[in-house]
């Protein structure tokens, strides 16, 4: 975990999903498909998602590892 020192107290370096949604160039939605699909490890602080900087290394290491496969994977319930 990434901490930095900020007036006296280390903190962790933690992006809204707005911010990091325009980082990464993705949609806010998908984002928070990730983090309900449990891709992506997130905290709530009040009623905003929060997202600490070593999740999201974490999200974009597997990313890598898992080159060719689709970010998000739509799965249908069809009876068959």
């Amino acid at each position: 975990m990434m901490f930095y020192k900020k007036g006296g107290f280390w903190m962790n370096k933690v992006f809204s999903i707005n911010a990091l949604s325009e980082f990464l160039d993705l949609h806010p939605e998908t984002l928070r498909s990730l983090i309900r699909e449990n891709k992506m490890r997130a905290f709530k602080l009040g009623r905003k998602w929060m997202i600490e900087e070593s999740a999201v290394n974490e999200f974009l290491d597997d990313q890598k590892a898992n080159e060719g496969r689709p970010l998000l994977v739509k799965t249908t319930n069809q009876k068959a």
